[in-house]
């Protein structure tokens, strides 16, 4: 009976973690479905995307800004297809052991997904045992600035665990390798049956520790319970030896930057680091915040005949030694080389800016829009989960192409009411300023949490992004 209880216990965690993990799903889950479901035009089905200011939300806590809808900085899931020469892919198979960790990175996170496909990550059998909890490094794959863990965790209860601030340390000097505030947490899923975390994390590595290969993993075991305290449990030091693979990457410092032109604005490259993983990109500081402007930037890699369109994967700040050089621009490099036979840079077109001074101003007691970027803008104020929060909820017309390309309502963080006061917008309790959904008519729902008052009307938000673009597709060449 105790050992259904303890079953049934697990199964209704793992089955929250799963209503958690539908509720606030990532960047490309939210990408794809809400392409699938704007096609559909009469379908009726609203696809609902919910963020947290962590990784691509942070950076928008820091500009000031609020993403409301799809929150495309971290993942940009797949790539829109090129014409190829070889469009058929040759089968591939996972390796066996490393097979259960496949399902957490398919959807997600193109770039390991990839790697799994095609046979680059490496199998291990590397296990650390102390007072019960186990840690098993089932597999590795990495490039000369990040290192990816395949791993299973076990507690003595067979209760769920989770793995918590994971870095390395390189052996020989005993400093940290990793960048400790970049990296994304780990991927886990909780086995019901095995009792143990499967779980897949990627550490960006500093550049000097890029050639390293012997390194030692610190991390420790959290309780990964649905509303534990977070408490450690067990800490971990576990030596692993991760082979280089250097002499695949090719490292290219332009004479002069490569600049796309697109709408009469500029993105400039000035370096670019490839690799079998990733292709990193370097933009100049004075033309990086066009970047986000434009519409579909994607890379396209000929190799050997057979062309691929590669996604965006992130944003990660990648310092140089000595230049403090950032790689902001990572892609996915599906092509599995380092050394492909060409590369080319695209967009198909460019945002249109806000005009200056835009904002959203709206009599929340009369559910009345009096001035919104665009024709057709509605509010309502609803009560909200928690019981000293309101929810502003924006409904305004949408293409698909806006939506799937990040250009949706970006409101800051603050707003005035009624008689020139200051507020701000508040967190849920899942640390969540709001939201947004695509619906099935051809326009989108944008959510906001206040604090619970009677402000006095109305209430003026200023507006740094909307929905609107301008078709310019250019193309330069990188190699």
């Amino acid at each position: 009976m105790e050992k259904y209880r303890t079953e049934e216990r697990m199964l209704a965690e793992a089955a929250e973690e799963d209503r958690r993990e539908r509720h606030m799903p990532s960047a490309a889950q939210r990408s794809a479905a809400i392409r699938r479901g704007m096609e559909r035009a009469n379908g009726g089905t609203r696809r609902r995307a919910g963020f947290v200011y962590g990784g691509a939300g942070a950076a928008a806590l820091a500009a000031g800004a609020l993403l409301i809808g799809y929150g495309g900085f971290a993942g940009e899931g797949t790539a829109p297809s090129e014409p190829s020469s070889s469009q058929a892919a040759d089968p591939q198979k996972v390796e066996p052991s490393l097979e259960p960790f496949y399902p957490l990175v398919m959807r997600n996170d193109s770039t390991i997904a990839s790697a799994l496909k095609r046979g680059a990550a490496t199998p291990t059998d590397i296990v650390s045992e102390r007072d019960g909890f186990a840690l098993n490094i089932r597999g590795t794959v990495r490039d000369s600035r990040s290192v990816t863990l395949f791993y299973t965790l076990k507690g003595p209860g067979g209760d769920r665990l989770s793995l918590n601030r994971p870095k390395l340390v390189d052996a020989s000097t005993g400093k940290t390798a990793t960048w400790e505030e970049d990296g994304a947490p780990p991927n886990e899923q909780f086995d019901v049956f095995e009792r143990a975390q499967y779980g897949v994390i990627t550490m960006p590595l500093r550049p000097e520790f890029g050639g390293s290969e012997q390194f030692a993993l610190k991390a420790y075991a959290v309780s990964g319970r649905v509303g534990a305290d977070g408490n450690r449990l067990q800490t971990f030091d576990v030596p692993l030896t991760v082979a280089s693979n250097a002499d695949e990457e090719q490292y290219t410092v332009f004479e002069q930057p490569k600049t796309l032109k697109v709408g009469g604005q500029s993105v400039e490259i000035e370096r670019m680091l490839v690799t079998p993983l990733r292709i990193y990109l370097s933009v100049s500081q004075e033309t990086e915040q066009t970047f986000f402007s434009l519409v579909n930037p994607r890379l396209v890699v000929t190799h050997d005949g057979k062309r691929k369109t590669l996604a965006r994967e992130s944003m990660w700040p990648y310092p140089d030694r000595a230049e403090k050089i950032n790689y902001r621009l990572v892609y996915a490099n599906t092509s599995g080389t380092g050394r492909p036979d060409s590369i080319a840079f695209r967009a198909e077109g460019i945002a249109k800016a806000p005009e200056a001074g835009s904002v959203f101003v709206v009599d929340t007691e009369k559910s009345e829009v009096l001035r919104a970027p665009g024709e057709d803008y509605a509010a309502s104020l609803t009560a909200a989960a928690s019981t000293d929060l309101s929810q502003l909820t924006v409904t305004y017309p949408i293409s698909s192409k806006d939506w799937a390309e990040n250009r949706s309502l970006l409101l800051d963080l603050t707003f005035t009411d009624g008689d020139g006061k200051t507020h701000k917008l508040r967190e849920d309790a899942n640390g969540s300023f709001g939201g947004g959904m695509s619906n099935a008519d051809g326009t989108a729902s944008a959510y906001v949490y206040l604090e619970k008052l009677d402000y006095p009307q109305p209430l003026t938000f200023k507006v740094a992004g909307a929905p609107g673009w301008t078709k310019d597709e250019q193309e330069i060449t990188l190699k």
